[in-house]
């Protein structure tokens, strides 16, 4: 009787200690994975999400042909009260204009092109625009600084001062007086050597085609002469009657080869001061 409770007893002993051996096995193995789990954290930097090998160049790398990411969505009531948004925080907007927009540090802004739009004013361009095609519908006023060109036509500008003349004492306006010898397609008149009413003979580097607005920006009259004997061929103005510009005024002209039996000349287009 007390044999078999001694064998009994070393029996149940020797199972105890072995599940304690088998527990401590799992635990060093566990903490072996742990360890090594850690190891690899700090090993890689970044993560990927259906990749075991995300680039290198990016914090997170998701990969999927079935599903997009999908950023936080919010009205831009709830996206403007943000508390201190990071520079470059991501949010789409779904009402008052919806789009995609970021917090470029001052302001909240639009990445969309059609959806969001861009009213595009006060904007300051410091390269070439390229419309790739596109048109500009709607327009009130352009303004140009220096040159414009209309698909193979240049818009041009100058601004001259008459300051001698050919012909001292008879106010008169030959091409050799103009202190520009191409003439743009805007050309100001701000100056005359002196006052009274000058009359214009001519106008320089004339090509078939070719329109030009002569503006006289000064108060003393302005008067076209037909057909001036005084003016070089090709040069020569073409009106069928005598037209003043009382002060300020613009002329419209444009240059014709078939003028003056073929030697070219400037017909007016119109006139109004």
């Amino acid at each position: 009787m007390v044999f078999s409770f001694f064998l009994v007893y070393f029996c149940c002993n020797i199972y105890l200690i072995q599940n304690l051996l088998i527990m401590k096995l799992r635990l060093y193995t566990f903490a072996i994975i742990l360890c090594a789990g850690i190891f690899t954290a700090h090993a890689q930097n970044n993560v990927g999400i259906n990749t075991n090998t995300p680039d290198a160049s990016a914090a997170l790398d998701i990969s999927s042909t079935t599903q997009g990411v999908l950023v936080p969505r919010m009205t831009k009531a709830q996206r403007d009260i943000i508390a201190t948004p990071a520079t470059g925080l991501l949010v789409y907007q779904t009402d008052n204009t919806p789009g995609f927009y970021f917090f470029n540090g001052t302001m909240w802004t639009s990445l969309s092109g059609g959806g969001s739009g861009d009213n595009l004013g006060n904007h300051t361009a410091t390269q070439a625009l390229n419309m790739s095609g596109n048109n500009i519908s709607n327009v009130n006023d352009i303004t140009v600084a220096r040159n414009a060109k209309l698909n193979s036509l240049s818009y041009s500008t100058a601004t001259i001062a008459i300051t001698s003349n050919s012909l001292p004492g008879s106010n008169r306006i030959l091409t050799s007086d103009f202190p520009i010898t191409t003439t743009p397609s805007f050309v100001e008149i701000t100056g005359y050597p002196t006052t009274g009413t000058w009359t214009l003979h001519g106008i320089p580097d004339g090509a078939d085609g070719k329109i030009v607005h002569i503006f006289n920006s000064t108060t003393q009259n302005l008067t076209l002469f037909h057909n001036s004997s005084s003016e070089s061929s090709g040069n020569r103005i073409y009106v069928t009657a005598s037209v003043t510009v009382n002060g300020q005024g613009i002329y419209t002209f444009i240059y014709l080869q078939s003028l003056f039996s073929g030697d070219g000349g400037w017909l007016l287009l119109a006139a109004k001061d």
